[in-house]
């Protein structure tokens, strides 16, 4: 689920940036985004890591 989130965030961020040129607190999405998948990822290899042993 948190894929799903942390890349509708960073979507979000390349169009308000790229696309409609939106500044200011713009950038919490990409920093939010990259949270998100930062988590997930760490949550899944610890899932695989488990699931080895």
């Amino acid at each position: 689920m948190l894929w799903w989130i942390g890349s509708g965030l960073i979507a979000a961020w390349f169009i308000l940036y790229f696309v409609a040129h939106k500044t200011g607190m713009v950038h919490l999405l990409l920093l939010s985004g990259l949270s998100f998948l930062l988590v997930q990822v760490m949550a899944y290899r610890k899932k695989q890591n488990v699931m080895k042993k």
